[in-house]
């Protein structure tokens, strides 16, 4: 029996993911995507890290960070690995901030 050993491997601190959010993390989150990836990010299970997984044609690549620097460096670390492979940015510029447009559904 194990006694928990296995359950208790954390730090017990909890990461504050709001402060991740409102640093330079959604501009480097958002070049990624205008790559065309997908960019998911969520916690790990004690809440101790923030993971971000960065998928392109069914590849995959995930990272745990405890600071948002280290989240946005290796995120433009991907940008560049990314272009380095070929792909190109949606819009011409990955470091171009065009505002968002929503898409209106019309109904038949």
């Amino acid at each position: 029996m194990t006694n928990g050993f296995f359950d208790d491997q954390g730090s017990g601190s909890v990461v504050d993911v709001e402060a991740f959010m409102d640093s330079g993390l959604p501009n480097a989150i958002g070049a990624v995507c205008n790559l065309g990836c997908l960019v998911s990010v969520g916690t790990t299970r004690d809440g101790g890290a923030l993971s971000i997984t960065v998928t392109q044609d069914g590849k995959y690549r995930r990272e745990y960070f405890r600071r948002s620097e280290d989240a946005a460096e290796w995120l433009r670390g991907a940008v560049a690995a990314l272009g380095a492979g070929g792909a190109t940015p949606r819009n011409g510029s990955s470091d171009s901030h065009q505002p968002l447009t929503r898409r209106v559904r019309v109904k038949r």
